[in-house]
């Protein structure tokens, strides 16, 4: 049956008729390839990817033929694409008629009969035989100057006579492979006894030929599996990925004088064994952690925006959940969130405590202070309460309280008119740091005059003293310095100012480290006086009324007698400065909704309140009427403003 190649309907714009297949004894023209492809697209009904690759399969034949060597496939079918969209360039501006758009489609129909060039990057010097060599480059001439020749005899039979002894040589391989089975199975390696520990593999050299040449001995191999559970964990603490790994073992390989053909380093063994190995580990610390368990934990929750791992320069909501002890933390999940919702964050929680059967153990729930986990109804921690069908103890996180309090302070005294998640002051200072010499530092004594010698030398000693415990964060150690110089402490220059950090609204902790860096430095950044004297005023905040309390918050038998204190200084504190009072005062008492009989009970093992406060407290504990707010304590206009701050915290 013939095949109508000719018909109005199937002439293509500059290229003519479309072809059915690839004819000649040429390589293939850009004009051929294209007339091929638009048959595929026309009357096969392909796409263009599709078309384009089984158009370059048939291209490939002919290059074949002539024994050089081409690019890849997927390079080949994305030159192919390339040229179709030249081609539909040209087509969509086929009515204009301006001089450049007809020197174009020129250029085009004189590169038709041109070579659609895939020949390998490397072919001249990849060709063997010189004819060949010199085809190829007549070729890439204008025209395609040339012929492919008839089929070389002799070649032909020497090639075959190649393969045919490879054949032979395989049956031979697989024989001996299967007569050497029940005794290889039986085989242990001096050094590695374990089966686990080492793969036998057994290899067999080519043997010679039929010549009449003795064969050499056979030769095994043992390939051996070096991944050890410290050398995995070494891999991802570094976070490399499957090919980067590959790249550094096998360097390290050869660097100790090994073959690495005994080893098992290919892509697809080195990242199978490293997810095995991620997965015993797993389970191991799963159930060695069901062991040392108590019958009572705190599970801690609070999400976290993070790189996505699906989707690059994209974020995803996470989920970090830690379950803590007897002064021992563990994370048991870090699920991945749809939405920050309390409903989702209960649920992943809830998940992550089954997983690890730890709905019987878990009693205390401590979350930020935020309405997705506070919240009366929809809130993360009432929904937990519903699921696990008990009450529970719930801590609020006080470091996350204390970071309000530092936020709505700094925004009385300095004025941010901006959408940007960065703080202009803050931002202006860091651009500039280059010009600052963090050896000119000025303390400014005469904001110091609220207080005196022994008060300025009490905080210093405390400072000091915490500088001696074991702090879990850089920027810890850093606000603990800046105050101890701020109120003139480093008369030795032992603490240096480093170069500025991260300074976004999200980082709380940058409000109190900037404004201290700047106020000591001041003198070298051009800052208007207004904000030169607030960022004081917000400093001598910081060293005199926060950092103390912030330091000590932590434990929960010490926050809700830390807190009364804080609430005292913060009364005191309108001696000082009213603005920042009021601010502190009214954003905290906004959070003392876990001063309940349950949670103010843990101050009875407070070191810190003497022993009278505490038979007042065993008192009224002994009451018949308990408090009407159970889960949460919302102070009263009355008790806020009566004698509970009738000491300074000083």
């Amino acid at each position: 049956m013939s095949v109508e190649l000719r018909s109005s309907k199937k002439e293509i714009f500059l290229i003519g008729d479309i072809k059915y297949q690839i004819t000649g004894s040429k390589l293939p023209s850009n004009g051929q390839v294209l007339a091929v492809l638009f048959y595929n697209i026309r009357e096969v009904n392909l796409s263009i990817n599709e078309s384009a690759n089984l158009t370059i399969r048939e291209c490939i034949i002919y290059w074949e033929k002539a024994r050089i060597p081409t690019k890849s496939l997927p390079n080949c079918v994305k030159k192919l694409v390339s040229l179709y969209q030249i081609w539909r360039d040209l087509q969509k501006n086929s009515k204009k008629t301006q001089d450049v758009f007809k020197q174009r489609r020129q250029e085009f129909l004189s590169n038709l009969n041109n070579l659609f060039d895939i020949a390998h990057v490397d072919a001249l010097q990849l060709i063997k035989i010189n004819e060949d060599r010199v085809f190829l480059q007549r070729q890439r001439e204008p025209g395609r100057p040339g012929h492919l020749a008839g089929v070389d005899k002799k070649l032909t039979e020497k090639e075959e006579k190649t393969r045919l002894r490879n054949i032979e040589e395989e049956k031979r391989r697989v024989k001996y492979l299967s007569s050497l089975a029940p005794s290889t199975s039986s085989y242990e390696h001096p050094q590695r006894k374990s089966s686990s520990d080492s793969e036998i593999t057994v290899l067999q050299e080519n043997k010679s030929s039929s010549s009449g040449m003795s064969s050499k001995p056979d030769k095994i191999c043992i390939r051996k599996n070096f991944m050890t559970p410290k050398l995995v964990a070494a891999l991802d603490r570094c976070q490399l990925s499957v090919r980067d790994s590959v790249f550094i073992i096998e360097a390290t390989i050869e660097a100790l004088g090994h073959n690495t053909d005994e080893f098992p380093i290919s892509k697809s063994s080195i990242h199978r064994i490293r997810t095995e190995m991620r997965r015993k580990r797993a389970n191991a610390i799963k159930i060695n952690f069901r062991y040392k368990v108590p019958d009572t934990v705190t599970v801690h929750w609070d999400g976290k925006l993070l790189p996505a791992l699906d989707a690059r320069k994209s974020k995803e909501e996470r989920l970090p959940i830690v379950i803590s002890y007897d002064n021992n933390e563990q994370l048991i999940a870090v699920p991945k969130l749809v939405n920050s919702s309390g409903s989702e964050q209960a649920q992943a929680v809830w998940n992550a405590i089954i997983d690890w059967n730890l709905e019987d153990r878990v009693q205390i729930l401590c979350c930020d202070t935020t309405a997705s986990n506070t919240g009366h109804i929809n809130g993360a921690c009432v929904l937990l309460e519903q699921k696990l069908g008990r009450e529970m103890l719930v801590f609020a996180c006080r470091h996350h309280v204390y970071e309000l309090v530092l936020k709505s302070v700094f925004e009385v005294k300095i004025s941010q008119v901006t959408t940007s998640p960065d703080i202009p002051l803050f931002k202006k200072f860091r651009e500039n740091w280059k010009n600052v010499d963090a050896q000119k530092i000025e303390i400014c004594r005469e904001k110091l005059s609220c207080l005196n010698d022994s008060e300025i030398n009490k905080l210093i000693e405390f400072y000091r003293s915490e500088l001696i415990k074991e702090i879990a964060r850089d920027d810890y150690r850093e606000l603990i310095e800046l105050s101890i110089i701020f109120l003139g402490g480093d008369t030795e220059k032992k603490f240096k100012i480093r170069p500025p950090g991260a300074m976004h609204q999200a980082r709380w902790m940058a409000r109190a480290i900037y404004s201290l860096k700047i106020s000591l430095l001041s003198s070298q950044f051009n800052i208007s006086n207004r904000d030169k004297a607030a960022l004081l005023d917000v400093c001598l905040f910081i060293v005199t009324s926060y950092v103390k309390p912030w330091l000590q918050c932590i434990l929960a038998v010490k926050a809700p007698h830390q807190d009364l204190c804080f609430l005292k200084s913060m009364k005191a504190y309108e001696s000082i400065d009213k603005s920042i009072s009021k601010a502190a005062l009214q954003k905290f008492c906004q959070h003392l909704w876990y001063l309940t009989d349950e949670a103010s009970v843990l101050s009875l093992f407070d070191d810190e309140v003497d022993q009278e406060t505490k038979v007042k407290m065993v008192a009224n504990l002994a009451k018949e009427n308990p408090s009407a707010h159970i889960k949460r304590y919302i102070a009263s206009k009355e008790e806020l403003c009566g004698p509970l701050y009738g000491m300074s915290y000083l």
